[in-house]
């Protein structure tokens, strides 16, 4: 799965593939185009303007303009020094025909340019928004996850400056490629042979395989989430930009039809130094216990980049929906306008345990990982004396347990 997410994350075949693809369709489609608008307007008795310059017209008098302007004028039902007579009767057809396909071509053309915007790897438009939202993402240290350009003109730069390498520069070096496998100068050596009489040889060998499988094992290994930021970089930061990749290629053609907070779920998953939204747990510094009107407040930690981003694509943003279940049976939460926090009327003396997701668009993204919560049973006396009647939890020890 590992190595799946890596070639994808790494390949631009099917970006490649679906703009040659789309880019041999627009020319098809733009030459057929032409060819009914052209028949249209035969059909349609359509004359062509005279030529602006007077010498031009006087050179192409009485002559038939290379026969351009006979091929507008099928209305003219008098031909050979007016002694043929010829009519169309299905001219009516040939008109409605001629329309219809030339607008049915032209929206083919207009949906080939889409798809090729598509393929142009710009966040934000013609429909990349999970790459406008992956390039926002970063990581606990607020390093950016993926090396993507958002910006459009510099990546729509980017793009032109692929394609002239491609076009010019890839040929060039086929081509030395060539040359320099089949003209091979034995006295570059580019790979050192290793032959059996050699002294050390074998030593060589030994020390060189040790060092080959401590860079892959350090090169496989995730790195710890108790990096600090300088160590954020060691985490292999992709050289050249990703705004091409089959990874985000396929994941913006899934958003059509599935939801993009589910994607964007599905993508902090891919790297060990994203905080998960399964990550949320209940504050205990915000939250608090109400003496006087026995509820309990519970106010979740934030989930980072991925949380914000998943606000800005909600419309009113995320919720926290749960309830309790304790002694009474299933306790619902009182409804709040934020959507953040819960509010539940509980009994002192007695233990609950909570039982929470995160919503979005009225559907579950993640299920929180459960807590107990014990309320103690003579908090009023022990709080008597102290000042309010909105006690944090944290004052009375009250650490949620993972169960």
């Amino acid at each position: 799965m590992v190595l799946v997410l890596e070639q994808l994350k790494s390949s631009t075949l099917l970006t490649r593939h679906y703009s040659l693809y789309h880019t041999l369709g627009l020319t098809l489609d733009s030459i057929s185009l032409l060819i009914s608008l052209l028949y249209s307007l035969h059909f349609l008795d359509y004359h062509l303007p005279p030529p602006t310059y007077s010498g031009l017209w006087t050179q192409f008098e009485g002559q038939d303009l290379l026969g351009i302007s006979a091929f507008f004028h099928p209305g003219n039902t008098l031909c050979q020094n007016g002694t043929f007579h010829c009519e169309m009767p299905n001219l009516t057809m040939y008109k409605w025909f001629g329309g219809l396909g030339s607008l049915l071509l032209a929206s083919k053309v207009i949906n080939r340019w889409l798809c090729l915007g598509f393929s142009l790897g710009i966040p934000g438009l013609f429909g990349r928004n999970v790459l406008l939202h992956c390039s926002r993402l970063t990581d606990v240290n607020s390093e950016p996850v993926y090396n993507l350009e958002s910006r459009p003109l510099p990546a729509f730069l980017a793009v032109l400056a692929n394609i002239s390498s491609l076009l010019l520069l890839s040929p060039i070096r086929s081509m030395g490629s060539f040359l320099n496998f089949y003209f091979y100068n034995s006295e570059c050596k580019t790979a050192i042979t290793l032959s059996a009489e050699d002294e050390g040889s074998l030593d060589d060998l030994d020390t060189r395989e040790e060092a080959f499988l401590a860079a892959a094992t350090a090169a496989t290994s995730p790195p710890s989430l108790g990096q600090g930021r300088g160590d954020s970089r060691g985490r292999h930061f992709h050289p050249q930009l990703q705004n091409w990749c089959d990874l985000f290629f396929v994941m913006d053609v899934m958003s059509s039809s599935i939801d993009i907070c589910e994607i964007l779920v599905f993508i902090s998953k891919l790297d060990p130094l994203v905080e998960e939204m399964e990550g949320k747990r209940v504050d205990v510094g915000k939250s608090f216990l109400d003496t006087y009107n026995h509820t309990l407040t519970l106010v979740f930690t934030s989930a980072g980049s991925l949380e914000q981003l998943l606000d800005q694509e909600v419309e009113g943003g995320t919720e926290v929906r749960g309830w309790l279940e304790g002694h009474r049976g299933r306790v619902e939460a009182q409804p709040q306008e934020d959507g953040k926090t819960l509010v539940f009327p509980v009994d002192f003396g007695t233990s609950y345990e909570l039982v929470s997701a995160v919503f979005g668009r009225g559907r579950r993204l993640v299920r929180l990982q459960p807590f107990r919560i014990s309320v103690p049973g003579e908090i009023r006396i022990k709080l008597s004396r102290r000042p309010g009647h909105e006690v944090p939890l944290s004052m009375l020890g009250l650490e949620p347990r993972p169960l």
